[in-house]
């Protein structure tokens, strides 16, 4: 039987439903509030509009100091649904990025404000997890990064204003200022300071160390820059974590042997277990094999803190005679060291064995 005119309409109606669901999958769902995309079709749609034309008209706004009409045009912008998605997003964000190439002071903090409340007009799928959305142009996150920017280069100017004229000035204000990209820039200002400069905010710095600790990093900075392995090794012994980590790894990049050697076999004596472990992790490795630092090694296999480490670190020494003093130690009565001197042979022979046809 024929299908009625009712049923022939209803068929047809759904068809086209199918046709512009299927056309909908590909570019987007757009809205008034955020939308999907799948990311191919939304980077199809880009193309569909002028961003350069419109990110270039913004900055122009911005830089003859057009406030006003730089906000209507920003909010002109988020609200056309004439452009796609994320065309939208793309010209806030690529507006937002040239922002960095500007003087802080050359835009009202209102307009950073503003971008950081930017609601993502499209989200594409988290790469690793799918169920999940993410903006496929982060517009706040990019307006916070050129706020810190910003704050950055702003500590960095007067940062090289005190450390030429008052170190401990300088002190004091890494102190009072705890916003991560001021301090920033005051580290920064120390790269390009002289060396007689360094060395006044070294003093002062590692003086006030044991009262204060937040300076670490700035006595870090310091000692490292200076290439001073006295003041290095009293850092290990006081600072924390990430403020000796960083110092070791300028060391082990830029120190000779012979002080890179003094300062592992200090550092291994330190009361600062973690000081301890962090030399060992960073400055030995340009120097296995060789006969100081492995010693310094060998010595510490029965420590309980850094034992293991050592024997992990001995593994990879090429030198024939520390192999000979890990078979000595190995042969022993039992104990901690016997059994890291073993651990580390052990190490040895499944590398070698590694490296076989």
């Amino acid at each position: 039987m024929p299908a009625s005119p009712t049923r022939h309409g209803l068929r047809l109606s759904i068809a086209c439903l199918a046709t512009v669901l299927a056309t909908s999958s590909l570019q987007g769902r757009e809205t008034v509030g955020t939308t999907h995309w799948e990311p191919r079709a939304a980077h199809q749609a880009l193309a569909q509009v002028d961003r350069e034309a419109a990110v270039r008209d913004l900055l122009s706004l911005t830089i003859a100091g057009s406030e006003a009409e730089l906000f209507d045009q920003l909010e002109t912008l988020r609200a056309n649904r004439d452009w796609p998605a994320p065309a939208r997003d793309a010209v806030a964000w690529s507006y937002t990025q040239a922002l960095r190439e500007l003087p802080s002071g050359s835009v009202s903090p209102d307009l950073l404000e503003w971008l950081k409340t930017w609601k993502p007009a499209a989200l594409i799928p988290h790469e690793d997890h799918g169920e999940g959305w993410v903006p496929l142009f982060n517009v706040r996150a990019a307006a916070a990064g050129v706020e810190h920017d910003w704050l950055r280069q702003e500590a960095l100017l007067e940062g090289l204003a005190l450390v030429g004229s008052h170190p401990r000035a300088l002190a004091d204000a890494y102190l009072i200022e705890t916003e991560a990209p001021v301090r920033a820039g005051y580290l920064q200002a120390l790269d390009q300071a002289a060396p007689t400069e360094i060395a006044g905010v070294k003093v002062v710095a590692l003086a006030r160390l044991p009262g204060e600790p937040d300076l670490a990093p700035l006595a870090a900075r310091a000692a490292a820059l200076s290439r001073d392995v006295t003041a290095m090794r009293r850092i290990v012994d006081l600072g924390d974590g990430p403020a000796v980590l960083h110092m070791l790894r300028h060391a082990a990049a830029t120190l000779g042997s012979t002080d890179r050697i003094a300062l592992l076999r200090s550092a291994l004596l330190s009361p600062n277990r973690e000081g301890a472990a962090l030399a060992m992790a960073e400055l030995y490795e340009g120097l296995a094999g060789l006969p100081a630092a492995d010693a310094a090694l060998l010595a510490r296999l029965g420590d309980p803190d850094l034992g293991a480490a050592a024997a992990l670190a001995l593994a990879g020494s090429p030198a024939l005679d520390t192999r000979l003093a890990l078979e000595a130690l190995a042969a022993g009565a039992d104990g901690p060291r016997t059994r890291r001197a073993r651990l580390a042979l052990d190490l040895q022979a499944e590398a070698t064995a590694g490296d076989g046809p």
